[in-house]
Formats: structure tokens, sequence, C-alpha cells
């Protein structure tokens, strides 16, 4: 669920203020609510427009490559 909204809507955090992080058992998480701002939709043609110029290639593409399809890709733009 956390993953669909974080790839398809561009988010901002309400407040500038710096979020302190606190142990739980074996993960890390924020201190209180965290809230954000919904500022619209990320673009997706750009992506399935590269993924149907992909399948027809045969050469495995790198990670992080920019031609690589969207599955190949991590979903919030790191390489």
């Amino acid at each position: 669920m956390l993953g669909t909204i974080l790839g398809r809507y561009r988010l901002r955090l309400e407040s500038q203020a710096p979020v302190r992080h606190v142990r739980r058992g074996l993960t890390m998480g924020p201190s209180g609510r965290v809230a954000m701002i919904m500022e619209g939709e990320r673009e997706r043609r750009a992506a399935e427009h590269r993924a149907v110029a992909v399948q027809g290639s045969q050469a495995e593409p790198a990670l992080g490559d920019v031609t690589a399809p969207p599955a190949a890709r991590c979903p919030m733009g790191f390489s």
C-alpha cells in the first residue's frame, strides 16, 4: 500500500521541522505523526513508453539505467 502511494503521488512534508526517530523493537520510525501534503500525481506516461521501447531489446538493462523498464528501477527514482 505504501509503495503504491509513493509511486503514484508527489508528496511533501507539511512542516519543515525535523522528524525525530525512535526505536520500535528491531525497526525505527518517527516519534509521532508525519503529516504529508499530496502535490499531485506523478507522470507515468514516459515510463510506460520506455517500457514498450525496451521490450524489443534482447540486452539486459543495467540496474538504474534510464532505459530499463519500470520494474527494474526503484519507484522512488533512486539508482
